[in-house]
């Protein structure tokens, strides 16, 4: 791993990070995201989302607070990322608890191409059709292992797949087919939601 090397590049470059998140962690994600060196911007009106994308270096698609206006905005901003060579990370906050949820998730990733879709546990296992419990936004179960859950993950929806709890499990798309296995604060960090979005952003930069 080149973290140190990573991180030097992030603050030489400084990235402009565009965020369409949740009002729950908007500030704490814009504070973690200078922390790393990169340039955040919350842009989530619908007239100027497909501008902001489009010269952005990364987006970052967060559903933890959900509207209709939002959801079109998370789309167009997708596609407009999609059409300039801008990655875009998934966090699907809350996937498999609700059928908004679920289907918001499901019609980015039919509708956009994501690079890494970021999760807990029952949330990628909701998108890649596996068993899975999760109360809220908070995983209670699912019936892979972290590991098969994420190889698993990333061949059904095509891309990097990241799943955590005690460890967080990463697992490329085809042909590398990479499994990155990171300790993971999950445990004690699900006590406070906002820690988990922040550990999403750092994915982009």
């Amino acid at each position: 791993m080149r973290a140190g090397a990573d991180l030097a590049a992030i603050r030489e470059r400084k990235p402009l990070i565009h965020q369409i998140t949740n009002y729950v962690v908007m500030n704490e994600t814009a504070n973690a995201t200078l922390a790393l060196g990169a340039l955040p911007v919350m842009a989530h009106a619908v007239e100027e989302v497909e501008e902001m994308a489009s010269v952005a270096g990364a987006l970052v698609l967060n559903i933890g607070t959900l509207s209709e206006h939002w959801i079109e905005a998370m789309v167009l901003a997708a596609r407009s990322a999609n059409a300039a060579g801008v990655p875009v990370v998934l966090d699907p906050v809350g996937a498999g608890a609700t059928r908004l949820r679920t289907e918001t998730a499901k019609r980015i990733l039919d509708q956009a191409e994501i690079a890494v879709v970021r999760g807990n546990a029952a949330e990628v296992a909701t998108l890649a059709g596996r068993e899975a419990e999760i109360r809220g936004v908070e995983s209670i179960g699912a019936a892979d292992s972290g590991a098969e859950l994420a190889r698993v993950a990333a061949s059904a929806l095509g891309c990097v797949a990241r799943s955590s709890y005690h460890w967080e499990f990463r697992y490329s798309r085809a042909p590398t087919q990479a499994l990155l296995r990171l300790h993971s604060p999950a445990a004690r960090a699900s006590c406070v939601w906002r820690a988990s979005c922040s550990r999403t952003l750092q994915m982009k930069a």
